[in-house]
């Protein structure tokens, strides 16, 4: 008797927080919540990116029973592979996500099989309900409730929120229970972004993009809006896309946003930035003649030519007629410092300041790299390359009067 007092002296009084907190171990599990993220809205307040509840599966191994068989009808339900399943079922754990963050439909079939040792918890999920619309600068969301791409990543510190917490107890019949006393810490929904994206510009400039790619039999293709008296974006579409709710089953390029980081060589386009460049300097009027040389201009024994034979032109005609000599000889009365300059002061060679992910800064050679004829092949477009969003911007200086 003595014996079995001084063991249950041990026991209860010496260990008794040891066994506390084996007990606590044992009955217990704190599960986290993930918070509902921020609304994102464009320009006029429709909502492009919402936050929903749903319910996910989860299983304790250890009342499941039968893995093979609970996971042989969950696969048929999830369309998940059955192998993985009753590996899952039959781990010594005393908790594992079966489905994360299921459709209604889903979460319902799984429910009616009422299978042994599931469970289900409720948690937020990302919902895009214009689909398509804005998808490559919205981005997507992962099951871990963190942005992948786009602005969800961008400002997934913002929108995110903080996760909850929630204390599950299991008792000695090893069924769950959610006991209001226990230990619980709601989610924090996250920050709303309203952004310049007007949806329906957005989904008009989506619409003609598609038109015109399978018109010119493109691989791909982008549309900037913006406007030029602010500089907001209204619009930036790309093409291939792809819908945000089901971006896993995109490929990369489906979910390439072209329009700030795809970067090419302008050509003619480019023209533009030679000119105001030569008349901010002062170097040139537009009713000046130059001759343009019937089609070609030689320089350090390199023959450059143009589109079309030219005679003399007036500078804005030039311009006009998009003439690779006449701009070459206009780039020739800057020097490559006051060139290089004009470059990079209509943004060229750096981001644009939106900051999206894996916008690209283009290339744009320092100055004291610049070999013999860089200058004459940058005034028309060549041995420099931009993104679409760079060459918008830049446009939209000349749209709002310099």
């Amino acid at each position: 008797i003595g014996a079995i007092a001084g063991r249950l002296y041990h026991l209860q009084v010496n260990r008794h927080d040891e066994f506390a907190r084996r007990a606590e171990r044992q009955q217990q599990r704190v599960i986290e919540l993930d918070p509902p993220r921020g609304t994102i809205y464009d320009a006029r307040g429709r909502e492009l990116a919402v936050s929903v509840e749903v319910e996910s599966a989860f299983a304790v191994p250890r009342e499941v029973g039968d893995a093979r068989a609970v996971a042989a009808k969950l696969a048929r339900v999830l369309e998940a592979d059955s192998g993985k399943l009753e590996r899952l079922l039959g781990a010594d754990r005393e908790f594992v996500w079966v489905a994360r963050k299921l459709d209604p439909p889903q979460a319902r079939r799984v429910k009616d099989l009422q299978l042994p040792g599931i469970y289900f918890l409720e948690e937020s999920k990302r919902y895009y309900p214009m689909r398509e619309v804005g998808a490559h600068t919205l981005g997507y969301v992962g099951t871990d409730n963190h942005g992948l791409a786009g602005l969800e990543a961008m400002y997934d510190k913002v929108v995110a929120g903080k996760p909850g917490r929630r204390t599950v107890l299991r008792d000695a019949r090893q069924g769950m229970a959610v006991p209001a006393n226990l230990p619980s810490a709601a989610p924090v929904p996250g920050n709303d972004l309203h952004l310049t994206i007007d949806a329906a510009l957005q989904q008009i400039a989506e619409r003609e993009l598609a038109k015109a790619t399978a018109r010119y039999r493109a691989q791909s293709g982008s549309v900037v809006l913006l406007d030029p008296s602010t500089g907001a974006v209204l619009a930036l579409a790309s093409w291939p896309t792809f819908d945000p709710n089901r971006f896993a089953a995109a490929t990369d390029d489906e979910r390439r946003n072209r329009p700030v980081s795809d970067a090419y060589e302008p050509g003619s386009t480019f023209k533009m930035v030679t000119a105001a460049a030569a008349l901010e300097a002062g170097l040139i009027d537009p009713e000046e003649l130059i001759d343009c040389e019937m089609g070609g201009i030689t320089l350090a024994g390199v023959r450059i030519a143009d589109h079309k034979a030219f005679g003399t032109l007036a500078f804005r005609d030039i311009i006009a007629k998009s003439s690779n000599v006449g701009t070459i000889k206009t780039s020739l009365r800057l020097s490559n410092a006051s060139f290089y300059e004009a470059i990079r002061a209509f943004g060229f060679g750096r981001t644009s300041g939106l900051y999206l992910p894996g916008e690209s800064p283009g290339l744009l050679m320092p100055v004291a790299r610049w070999p013999a004829l860089a200058k004459a092949y940058i005034a028309f477009g060549q041995g420099i390359s931009i993104t679409p969003l760079q060459l918008a911007l830049a446009f939209g200086t000349i749209a709002n009067g310099g």
